[in-house]
């Protein structure tokens, strides 16, 4: 629904038009001659944001641009969003990338969302060699802020959503929400409301219409204070950053070999802060429980594994990153239907269904129809268990079969992941396997009653950035 809103007298000495530029110089976001691509949901803040941009762009000698991501799930309002963009683009001159997503079945979340978003958007900025501006608020990092710290986050987690990262920029970040619609109020701005971003049930919008209200009422100027605090912690953050880099230039001993009497010996936040550069370089989510057992075993020795391909290792004086020793683990599950964790914290889906409700989505459909097979034609004794000596197996379009190490080789599949990933198998023949599907001779045919789809995944949390 397309949206104005009056606002109180009080409001209106607050004005968005001094603080973006000023925000915009002091963290180098863009300048003269650059191209910026706006995020553009057509809700209040990127609207807001978009008009700003669209009114300085030949003062800037800006090329703008806009993004729009339908993650389709929201069904007719998301396409009505989408329109409502369109219009406002076309009635500007900007052009538009858009996309449309089709969501997983099994997992369309905020997290997969949020990262869809951002992969979009980064391509966007990629092919147009441009910055990206998103229209996140100070009352977006207030509730970011909150979100980090009830999950146990550091420094880095407390300093919330950063005013600069790669492609991003936030030029609203020093804003607030109502700073925001008094804006739209004055330029008489339309705008559209994501009904879902009314439900408590997700939690970024309890804390922003239950937690944080309470706090402005018991604390007035709350909201400010926390932006205030985020942004001391993102100077603490590279001032850390910076110290971390030199401790770990003067400890490395060669490859990724570095001295731990050094380590131990620099100040115990320092050298919290190395540990985490060394873990990010391993994985993508920053994970501060990580970064806590790292530093107990730089002091006590041992080791620890830092992410599916990677331990670190504390022993005669020397912490080391290396790859873990590969170690089979034998388990078995029959084929029926449910989802099941497994070792290497992957996630495994069975489901059983009438052939008529196979629906696929998405470009790749003959791939897609890959992991669809007859029930019919899988023998009733076949189980899941890892990868052994011997197995065969016959990829979907192939009439011949071949050893499954031969393929995992060839799709460049590591040898950690060989030792988790599970198979079905009859004996040592192969029905189905992760990243290939089901093999030659089992898929759905126009006499097929019944359904089995097989879904593998990986389980991991997101940092939140909005």
């Amino acid at each position: 629904m397309v949206r104005t809103r009056a606002l109180p007298i009080w409001i209106l000495h607050m004005k968005l038009e001094k603080k973006v530029p000023e925000t915009i110089r002091r963290h180098q976001m863009f300048q003269n001659g650059d191209t910026v691509i706006v995020a553009l949901s057509g809700g209040g803040d990127s609207m807001a944001l978009f008009h700003f941009l669209c009114t300085k762009r030949e003062e800037w000698n800006l090329c703008l641009r806009a993004a729009h991501v339908n993650h389709g799930i929201r069904g007719v309002e998301a396409e009505e969003d989408a329109c409502f963009v369109r219009s406002v683009c076309a009635r500007w001159n900007v052009e538009l990338d858009e996309i449309v997503l089709v969501p997983p079945r099994d997992h369309a979340d905020e997290a997969w969302a949020r990262a869809e978003r951002y992969a979009f958007l980064e391509q966007c900025a990629k092919k147009h060699h441009a910055r990206v501006a998103t229209a996140h608020t100070r009352s977006d990092q207030a509730e970011t802020v909150l979100l980090n710290l009830a999950r146990g986050s550091a420094v880095k987690g407390a300093a919330g959503i950063p005013p600069v990262r790669g492609f991003f920029v936030r030029p609203l970040l020093e804003v607030s929400r109502e700073e925001v619609l008094d804006y739209l109020e004055r330029k008489e701005l339309p705008y559209r409301t994501d009904s879902t971003n009314l439900d408590c049930n997700y939690t970024r919008n309890a804390i922003r219409w239950e937690v944080l209200p309470a706090l402005e009422r018991a604390r007035p100027g709350a909201v400010q204070a926390l932006a205030r605090f985020a942004a001391n912690m993102e100077q603490l953050s590279e001032y850390l950053s910076q110290q971390a880099g030199k401790l770990l230039c003067e400890a490395r001993l060669s490859g990724a070999e570095y001295d731990a009497e050094i380590m131990r010996a620099a100040p115990s936040v320092v050298c919290r802060a190395a540990l985490a550069e060394l873990i990010a370089q391993k994985e993508k989510q920053e994970k501060t429980a990580l970064t806590d057992q790292a530093y107990d075993v730089l002091r006590k020795g041992g080791a620890l594994q830092i992410g599916t391909n990677c331990v670190l290792r504390v022993s005669q004086g020397r912490l080391r990153l290396e790859p873990p020793k590969i170690r089979q683990e034998e388990w078995t599950l029959p084929l029926e239907p449910g989802t099941f964790s497994l070792p290497g914290n992957l996630l495994l889906k069975i489901e059983f269904f009438p052939v008529e409700n196979v629906v696929v989505l998405g470009k790749d459909e003959e791939k897609a129809f890959n992991f669809y097979a007859d029930c019919a034609r899988i023998l009733r004794t076949a189980q899941f268990r890892t990868r052994r000596p011997g197995d065969l197996f016959s990829p979907p379009g192939c009439r011949c079969s071949k050893p499954l190490k031969k393929l995992y080789s060839q799709a460049k599949i590591s040898p950690v992941m060989r030792a988790v990933l599970p198979v079905l198998a009859q004996g040592s023949r192969v029905l189905w396997a992760a990243d290939f599907g089901f093999a030659e001779g089992l898929a759905i045919t126009a006499d097929t009653k019944k359904a089995v789809k097989i879904t593998l995944r990986q389980m991991e949390a997101q940092r939140d950035e909005g």
